[in-house]
């Protein structure tokens, strides 16, 4: 299946996006600004990708990537419910 394009190429192509689309971009970007802060801070730490997770909200179904960094590191994006995996 062929990932989506992002939502500011699509809004800039003239296509209409749902604000699921944007609350879905808006976390995914906020995480990965959340990790690229924390490995900025430091020399040992390393990106190791994504992984996939879905939250349901009432708006509708978010299909997040969630940051990863290399072992040795509890990262948890700031934004992420306390309690939610």
């Amino acid at each position: 299946m062929e990932e989506k394009k992002n939502t500011r190429r699509r809004i800039a192509s003239g296509e209409r996006v749902g604000i699921t689309d944007l609350v879905e971009d808006l976390i995914n970007e906020l995480m990965k600004s959340d990790r690229d802060n924390l490995l900025g801070d430091s020399l040992n730490l390393r990106a190791n990708g994504f992984y996939k997770s879905f939250l349901k909200l009432m708006l509708g179904d978010l299909n997040l990537k969630i940051p990863r960094i290399r072992s040795g590191s509890n990262f948890r994006p700031a934004i992420l419910p306390p309690h939610w995996e």
